[in-house]
């Protein structure tokens, strides 16, 4: 049985589809929900405690720069994810990498962490390490503003809407992956059987679910709305942008990555790119 790990968020909705219809691949692969993210599935991969997960995908190329022990297989979702900034309601944070007001990340080398460089970088600012404070899970971001501590934290845009909607957090900006935002991650040592299931069995089944989704408009996004506790309108907004699969070229985009990684200093040197691939 192999295991596969993502965050329990919409994006992944193909997946759960594919394997709730499929007694074949129920018998082979099991799920599991990962809240973390994508810096702790990193640390399952490397333990091989997961087979395989869907990373960030900046996520992924730090942590395989840096020798991890896993490869990026394929894009998962080739679309900019959207991430919202957030802060306790009608705070005003100056500036914005004051230590006395941190930016919440859910772990180093987490999208969370390494997306807000991309968001500082877009006004000219950049973070020091003392400017972060590990936080854990989404819940735990938000027991942290609901006790009336400030700080930035981002996170999912449409993930975090209730939480706006209910003013326990403001979203005061907005900041896009300049990438294909999820990719499929193996980690080394699997057999030829193993890749094969997920390769060129599971995932191209998980790609025809997800054009069926895509055909299906109006049932599908009140289907991920009630999985989800999300509104439909506001799912029926992200299911325009977001593409499952898609024409990405990984290799120009996980050097884009790279090489915006090694300018806002969180790696050190680029690698050779079929280490980023090769399993």
């Amino acid at each position: 049985m192999l295991t596969l790990g993502g965050v329990p968020e919409h994006f992944n909705f193909p997946i759960l589809k594919t394997l709730e219809e499929n007694t074949t691949f129920q018998k082979k692969i099991k799920w599991l929900n990962i809240p973390e993210g994508t810096g702790e599935m990193v640390q399952k991969l490397n333990a091989k405690e997961v087979d395989a997960a869907l990373l960030l995908t900046e996520g992924a190329t730090k942590a395989i720069n840096l020798g991890a022990d896993f490869t990026i297989a394929q894009v998962y979702v080739s679309s900019p994810l959207c991430w919202g900034v957030h802060q306790l309601p009608n705070a005003q944070i100056q500036p914005k990498t004051s230590t006395q007001n941190p930016i919440l990340i859910s772990r180093f080398g987490s999208g969370s962490h390494l997306m807000s460089y991309v968001w500082l970088a877009k006004q000219g600012e950049k973070p020091k390490p003392d400017n972060f404070k590990v936080i854990g899970t989404l819940d735990k971001a938000l027991a942290h503003y609901e006790a009336k501590n400030n700080g930035y934290f981002l996170w999912e845009k449409y993930t975090t809407m209730p939480f706006v909607e209910k003013g326990i957090i403001e979203r005061t900006g907005e900041v896009y992956t300049p990438w294909p935002c999820f990719v499929l991650c193996l980690r080394n040592g699997l057999n030829s059987e193993e890749k094969n299931i997920l390769l060129n069995q599971f995932f191209p089944t998980v790609e025809k679910t997800a054009l069926h989704l895509k055909a299906n408009t109006k049932a599908t996004v009140i289907a991920i709305a009630e999985r989800y506790s999300l509104k439909p309108e506001k799912i029926s907004e992200w299911f325009k942008q977001t593409t499952w699969f898609g024409q990405s070229d990984l290799s120009k985009e996980i050097l884009k990555v790279e090489n915006f990684l090694i300018q806002a200093g969180q790696l050190e040197r680029s690698k050779a790119l079929q280490s980023y691939f090769k399993n």
